[in-house]
């Protein structure tokens, strides 16, 4: 699931568009593949500069994505564009909504029932 990485600050961005993300993380889920998804900004960027175990988190992902303008910007400057962001917020409504189409079980870690039962809303 190598991807063209573009350099930010030192760590490895793909070159990927929401939809190729969707697309990535769906063909693995099909393969019955495993999937590290990180997504970074440029505060978890310099966090990671600083935070060996995020920094490994970062390092080891299949798929890294740029969730933030800042990140997007960086990647023009230094002359390795990215297609754009892969905002988190977006991208776990399009895996639900994926799970939904495809009938994939989905576990999430940590939301109370409440907020759960707000997504069918």
């Amino acid at each position: 699931m190598k991807n063209k990485r573009a350099n930010i600050c030192g760590y490895e961005v793909d070159r990927i568009s929401l939809d190729e993300c969707v697309h990535l993380i769906d063909e693995a889920i099909s393969k019955q593949k495993s999937c590290h998804v990180v997504l970074v900004n440029a505060a978890k960027i310099v966090k990671a500069k600083f935070d060996h175990e995020l920094d490994g988190i970062i390092r080891t992902a299949d798929l890294v994505g740029a969730d933030g303008v800042p990140v997007v910007w960086a990647s023009r400057l230094l002359g390795e564009p990215l297609p754009g962001r892969v905002n988190g917020t977006d991208l776990m409504e399009r895996l639900i909504d994926l799970a939904d189409r495809r009938g994939y079980r989905l576990y999430l870690l940590g939301a109370r029932q409440e907020i759960i039962s707000k997504r069918g809303q």
